[in-house]
């Protein structure tokens, strides 16, 4: 038993880096963003400020949401019952099985939508066509590569 615990917060230990590196990466692309070197080249002063405003709100977002995962791994941690929980929520067949699907229709479903953006936008913006197209190539890659990767080696047990 004391080998799943401490399996269980190895696991915790493991997301809690992730999260760190992801919230050390947002507050490098604020202070990167707001210190004027890498601005963008927009000739409308208005779209440049929208587009920064977006970027920094999408960052903030994702700086909360790091911190808040962060906090409640924590609070596992400090907890063997909370840990536990934790675990079997992150663990559960039928949520894994439910995102397993969810994951690859919602895939299949965003590169239509893409494609059909990248056909009307087409019309209006070479530069966002092709942006669309390469957003296309890379989800399609990343699909045969991950299918290709678990091919080979999913087992279907547990690490």
């Amino acid at each position: 038993m004391e080998k799943k615990l401490m399996k269980m917060k190895k696991e915790i230990q493991e997301q809690n880096r992730f999260y760190s590196m992801l919230a050390l990466l947002g507050l490098f692309a604020i202070i990167l963003t707001n210190s004027g070197h890498l601005a963008p080249q927009y000739s409308d002063p208005h779209a440049a400020e929208f587009a920064h405003g977006v970027l920094i709100g999408l960052v903030i977002v994702i700086e909360v949401f790091s911190l808040l995962n962060i906090a409640k791994n924590l609070t596992a941690l400090k907890d063997e019952t909370k840990l536990r929980r934790l675990y079997n929520e992150n663990h559960d067949e039928r949520t894994e099985q439910i995102a397993a699907i969810a994951g690859q229709k919602g895939l299949k479903f965003a590169i239509v939508i893409v494609l059909i953006a990248a056909f009307i936008v087409s019309y209006f913006s070479l530069e966002a066509f092709i942006a669309m197209l390469a957003c296309i190539i890379i989800f399609s890659a990343t699909v045969k590569i991950c299918r290709l990767y678990y091919t080979r080696t999913y087992t279907g047990e547990e690490e």
